[in-house]
């Protein structure tokens, strides 16, 4: 089984060193026999760190360059098709991902095989946030401690 971990970036050099790092080193480190590909598209970042950073996990990451240009599902489709796997883990460079939910990933497709697409809800931590944000939006708001009963 082969899975593309998908990132998109633009100027996030803070973020997608803490993203790339974990996943190189989860990478580096499963013993399954899952073969794992980390592709990244860069919408021409001009942020010297975020190019720095791309440049330091070329040997350990796919990169290319597609412009935005305000076409966001344009940009994701161009993406995927640069993606190998059987599966795609798409992901923003601002996103993290636990190494319990990278492992368990191949077991619950293997579990499922009639599975085509599967959703993942996210825990957002957003510095601040406001209850005028969570109505715009829509979100609910959970404590972590009620989250994790």
């Amino acid at each position: 089984m082969r899975i593309s971990l998908a990132i998109c970036t633009h100027n996030e050099g803070y973020y997608i060193r803490q993203l790339l790092t974990h996943l190189t080193t989860f990478i580096a480190t499963d013993r399954s026999k899952v073969e794992w590909e980390i592709v990244v598209l860069d919408d021409f970042s001009t942020d010297s760190e975020t190019i720095k950073i791309l440049e330091e996990f070329k040997p350990k990451i796919h990169l290319h360059s597609h412009a935005l240009s305000g076409n966001y599902a344009e940009h994701k489709n161009e993406l995927i098709s640069r993606c190998t796997g059987d599966w795609i883990l798409n992901l923003d460079a601002d996103e993290m991902v636990t190494n319990d939910l990278l492992g368990f990933i191949p077991l619950f497709i293997d579990t499922n095989p009639q599975l085509e697409v599967v959703g993942l809800p996210r825990i957002n931590t957003v510095e601040g946030l406001t209850l005028k944000h969570v109505r715009e939006y829509g979100w609910v708001i959970t404590k972590l401690e009620e989250y994790r009963k």
